[in-house]
């Protein structure tokens, strides 16, 4: 069994993102072909990624202990090292991704956990 991460970033509702029916119909699709895969489905907009702040700079860069991983950001740089598949659904915005990819990116580009 594979652990898939569905991340969204599209700040248009379901129903307006051609974006996410597409993307949507692609992950029916694949847990029809592969049924004992988890997908786990983030969406950006949803979670509230924002741009890391010196706290979080603290905190990505000190011990890494069962308390920090409750931190916001480790948190989620965890879950991205612990799947095993990505589908990366996101618009083309003035030639290149929403800002919110970039800082999710920010997120889980973490020295020792960035796959």
């Amino acid at each position: 069994m594979n652990t898939v991460l569905y991340i969204k970033a599209n700040a248009k509702p379901e129903g307006m993102s051609r974006t996410f029916k597409i993307s949507d119909s692609f992950v029916n699709e694949y847990q029809n072909n592969n049924p004992q895969d988890r997908i786990i489905t983030l969406d950006l907009y949803k979670e509230g990624i924002s741009f890391l702040t010196k706290e979080d700079i603290a905190v990505i860069f000190g011990p890494k202990t069962e308390e920090s991983r409750k931190n916001r950001v480790l948190n989620i740089a965890y879950q991205f090292a612990e799947a095993d598949k990505y589908i990366l659904a996101e618009p083309m915005w003035n030639f290149g991704m929403p800002a919110i990819m970039k800082a999710y990116f920010d997120y889980v580009c973490i020295k020792g956990y960035c796959v």
